[in-house]
C-alpha cells in the first residue's frame, strides 16, 4: 500500500539526489573526473524515473482513494433516497426540535 502523505519527504529526497547530480553533471566539461561526471548524469536519470514511478504510484493510490470515496458517498445517497421524503423531513424536523 501506498502512502501518500510520505510521497512529499520522498520525492524531497529524490530532488536532493538530483541537484547534486545535475550540479555536478554541469561540470563534466571542466572536470577532472570525467567518468564521475557521467556517473552523475546517470544518477541524475535514476532519480527522475524514482520520482516519477513515485508520481505515478502516489496517482494510483490517490485515484483509488477517490473512487472509494465516491463509491461510498454514492452508497450514502442511494441510502437516503431509499427513505421516503416525508419521513425524511419528519426525522429533520424531529431533531430540530
Amino acid at each position: 500500500m501506498h502512502n501518500l502523505v510520505d510521497t512529499p519527504g520522498r520525492l524531497e529526497d529524490c530532488a536532493g539526489v538530483l541537484g547534486v547530480a545535475l550540479g555536478y553533471w554541469s561540470t563534466r566539461d571542466t572536470a577532472r573526473d570525467k567518468a564521475a561526471a557521467r556517473e552523475a548524469g546517470t544518477t541524475a536519470m535514476a532519480a527522475i524515473d524514482t520520482m516519477l514511478t513515485e508520481l505515478h504510484q502516489a496517482r494510483a493510490a490517490l485515484v483509488a482513494e477517490i473512487r472509494a470515496d465516491d463509491d461510498a458517498a454514492m452508497e450514502r445517497t442511494a441510502a437516503m433516497l431509499a427513505i421516503p421524503l416525508e419521513q425524511r423531513i419528519a426525522a429533520r424536523m424531529a431533531a430540530a426540535s
